[in-house]
């Protein structure tokens, strides 16, 4: 079964929660391993990041165990077209989760791609984000003030 390392919207509690995707697709639950780190940076592109490869820090993730149903609905998620011309892409990526190496499928994008998404100055999507749409919260209620 492909194991498969998830760092913006498919982690626990965002919008494409991986386990509550395989619940609605009705597909085998997904076995959560762990959390683990690849090298790249982030990108924001307003309800989800993107992870270009380039780059030294090391972003936060999880890494999940999943079956081939579920690691196509991951696909449909991010538009993955194994043909080109997608921004999300499907890659391998070589990782440690607690003390274990594993091989893991992930989705960086494709930097020619990426348009005007704004470079984060972070290593966790997820706590990036809360920081982020907690500020923007803050500075509606101040103009409506």
């Amino acid at each position: 079964m492909p194991h498969v390392f998830v760092y913006g919207t498919l982690r626990r509690g965002e919008i494409n929660d991986i386990e509550r995707l395989a619940r609605r697709l009705m597909l085998s639950p997904p076995l959560l391993l762990g959390e683990a780190r690849v090298r790249g940076r982030l990108v924001d592109f307003g309800d989800w990041p993107g992870l270009v490869e380039d780059g030294d820090a090391r972003i936060l993730g999880e890494v999940y165990v999943v079956d081939d149903p579920l690691l196509a609905a991951m696909d449909a998620v991010e538009e993955y077209d194994p043909d080109g011309g997608s921004l999300f892409v499907r890659r391998p990526v070589d990782l440690q989760v607690a003390g274990q190496a594993l091989c893991c499928h992930y989705y960086p994008i494709e930097p020619r791609l990426m348009g005007g998404a704004v470079p984060i100055d972070h290593d966790d999507w997820v706590a990036y984000r809360l920081a982020r749409d907690t500020g923007r919260a803050d500075r509606i209620r101040q103009a409506a003030g």
